[in-house]
């Protein structure tokens, strides 16, 4: 319970985070485009903001229910990943198919978008590794 706590609350803060920056972005932007309200602006950050929020907390309701049905985290981290690449894929396929590029271009662009998550998932394996390592505590008081 105290792993699964501590990977939620790390979820969390990263989605929290990730999704504020992308909304407040979204908002600079769309004020300074000419003939953008400020209502209009505010609109376009909250909807980035709640599309950024939800799989994150989607992800984290389906580790917390993977937890408690196999109670092993692993276990569980690992049902969220294959779960991600599959949105993933269901989700590269639009671009290809709305451009009518086959299934070669399907295969492409499914292939190089799994193929970049996997480097953003090892680099934060890293990061996470070397972290880890910094911040050991030694044991001694």
């Amino acid at each position: 319970v105290e792993k699964l706590s501590s990977v939620m609350a790390s979820i969390a803060a990263v989605a929290a985070s990730d999704s504020w920056s992308d909304a407040y972005s979204m908002y600079s932007a769309k004020l300074a485009e000419r003939g953008t309200s400020g209502s209009e602006a505010f609109r376009r950050a909250l909807k980035t903001f709640m599309g950024k929020v939800f799989f994150p907390m989607f992800f984290m309701l389906v580790l917390w229910l993977a937890d408690l049905s196999c109670g092993n985290l692993q276990t569980a981290v690992c049902a969220v990943l294959v779960l991600g690449v599959m949105i993933l894929a269901a989700m590269s396929v639009e671009r290809p198919l709305v451009l009518g590029e086959g299934t070669w271009g399907i295969t492409k662009e499914v292939g190089k978008n799994i193929m970049l998550a996997c480097i953003v998932l090892l680099c934060s394996g890293a990061a996470g590794y070397v972290v880890n390592l910094l911040f050991q505590d030694s044991g001694t008081p």
